[in-house]
Formats: structure tokens, sequence, C-alpha cells
């Protein structure tokens, strides 16, 4: 009886194009079967998996942790090698849309709660609003893009410290041409 049933559902397996597992393997499943796309299966239990990446891999792979716009704000305000009146916060507002405004016409201290229309001069956002940080018109701190120049955290080998010597070696060299 049984081996009448397996034999049906061979035969089942093959009319609707299913494939099966041959006699070597050392799974006792059935792979799914494969769409009209011919989508790869379902990888099978116990299988070893090959020592290539495929493009599955490659979407899993963890990007390194990007420094948070709060660690920008805090690095700006508290490193005394940075001048405030250089940099530049990108931030979405509800109403308006991207906007950008000097990063010393913010007030980071500012309790959210406390800000009402009383306090007109006072301009404080949520921080998950900023997008982006400039130093002297360049971005160097991109939450969309994940571009990180500020302390180097996506991978890029270049700091604050290198935007600002670049920036100053261009304005000596035009300094030095006019």
């Amino acid at each position: 009886m049984i081996l009448l049933i397996y034999s049906r559902l061979l035969q089942w397996f093959a009319e609707n194009n299913i494939q099966t597992l041959n006699s070597n393997s050392n799974a006792s499943i059935p792979s799914a079967p494969r769409s009209p796309t011919n989508v790869p299966p379902v990888p099978i239990l116990n299988q070893q998996k090959s020592p290539q990446t495929d493009e599955y891999d490659s979407e899993q792979i963890k990007k390194s942790s990007m420094k948070t716009a709060e660690d920008v704000i805090s690095r700006i305000e508290w490193d005394e090698r940075l001048d405030k009146r250089f940099f530049r916060v990108g931030f979405v507002d509800r109403f308006l849309g991207l906007q950008e405004k000097s990063f010393i016409d913010f007030d980071f201290k500012v309790d959210l709660s406390t800000v009402s229309d009383r306090h007109s001069n006072i301009l404080a956002i949520p921080k998950h609003r900023i997008q982006y940080f400039k130093y002297n018109n360049e971005i160097i701190w991109d939450k969309e893009t994940r571009t990180d120049l500020m302390f180097g955290s996506t991978g890029n080998q270049q700091t604050i410290y290198d935007v600002i010597k670049r920036h100053d070696n261009i304005m000596e060299n035009n300094h030095a041409s006019s």
C-alpha cells in the first residue's frame, strides 16, 4: 500500500514538473516546486551552503552602523576645533518640506515639549527630521546616502578634519591666485 502511494506521489511530481531529491541526498524532504518564472527553489534543510555569495546573501550583509545626527550635533557643539558658523543643517519641515538653516540658528538643548508659538524665536526640531549636515556647502553627513565625513563611520576614511583641511587648502589657493 505504501509503495503504491509513493509511486503515485512520484507520478504527480513528474506531471506537475516538481523536482524530487535524488537518491544520493541525505535530506529527507522534497525541494519546493519551481515557479513558472524559474525562481530557484527554497533551500533544503541540512544542505551545505556553497562558499560563493549569491544575490540573496549579498542583500543580507549588514551595513556598518552610521553615527547618528545626535552624535554629529554633539561633536559640533563640544569640539573646540570646529567653528559652528561653517555648519548648516538640512531638515524636513512638516509643512514646508526640506529646509536648510545655519547650525547656530538652532537650540538643540531645549526640550521640544516646552516650545510653543510664543517662543517663535527658538528654532528646535526633532533630531529624526535632520537629513544632512554641511560644512562650507559640502555635505559631510547625509542620512539617505549614508555619507559620514564627520566620523568616517560608514567605511570612508575621511573625517571632518580632512574636510576642513581640504577647504582651507582651496581657500589658500584661491587667495594666492588673486
